[in-house]
């Protein structure tokens, strides 16, 4: 049985083939988990979580259990900004401003996980945790020709208002999770989710009653959500060329 202690899981930072190197990038690998009972031929769904500013990829990591141990191969990477460490000498990392050395680097990342994973099915779903939703809207635009979903839990309100719905593509699904008492104005959301159908984007809105977006309730309802958006998706393989359109321009990789 799987240690399924998040505080555990942190400390004890398993290594070795639970990362993956990223070319270019030697001391930022994507820290994984593997499914119980991995089966190498089997079309799981690819999940990228990345940590809020603060943080580190071991505390997503460490909560991957509560969203399901079985369901897919996730990838939690680290942001390029070292922090201080916090009072218990964990190291701290936040997201760059800077676009494109980000992406260039998460690109890569996604290389590295579908060139070690060659029957990762055709679903990308993309998890931010507070202050790294822009990177993971950023990351998704990059993604299209790809079936992706994207999940922001306790996104900054300037996050939402900055979601270009004009770079967004039809059947893109979206699914914001908040606290009750942090909701955006109703207005608001009323405004984005008409402007966001209009362009053919699938927003869900979901308020919680808990202060954490790791809650075992919410992690259980981005489960539930991405198993749906997976139902009804074609699990072909694909390689990691098919996953940008070439009808956008795509923000070149960083020359190494």
């Amino acid at each position: 049985m799987p240690d399924d202690s998040p505080q555990r899981y942190r400390r004890h930072k398993p290594t070795g083939p639970n990362a993956l190197a990223v070319a270019g990038w030697p001391h930022r690998r994507g820290h994984l988990f593997v499914p119980i009972e991995y089966q190498p031929q089997y079309a799981y769904p690819l999940v990228v979580v990345l940590h809020d500013t603060g943080s580190d990829p071991w505390e997503p990591l460490a909560h991957v259990p509560a969203l399901s141990s079985r369901n897919y191969i996730v990838v939690c990477p680290r942001g390029s900004l070292a922090l201080p460490s916090d009072a218990f000498g964990r190291p701290r990392y936040a997201w760059s401003d800077n676009p494109t050395d980000e992406i260039a680097y998460l690109r890569r990342l996604l290389e590295a996980a579908y060139r070690h994973f060659p029957h990762l099915s055709q679903s990308l779903h993309v998890v931010s945790i507070g202050h790294s939703a822009a990177v993971a809207v950023r990351l998704a635009v990059q993604c299209q020709g790809l079936p992706v979903g994207l999940i922001l839990l306790h996104p900054p309100a300037d996050s939402l208002v900055q979601l270009p719905a004009s770079s967004l593509w039809p059947d893109l699904r979206i699914f914001v999770g908040y606290p009750t008492w942090l909701a955006p104005p109703l207005s608001f959301r009323r405004h984005l989710t008409r402007s966001l159908t209009q362009a053919g984007v699938m927003l869900q809105w979901n308020a919680f009653p808990y202060s954490t977006p790791y809650h075992p309730e919410v992690l259980r309802q981005v489960n539930r959500w991405i198993m749906e958006a997976v139902a009804v998706r074609d699990n072909r393989t694909v390689s990691f060329s098919k996953m940008v359109s070439h009808r956008r321009p795509v923000i070149p990789l960083k020359q190494v």
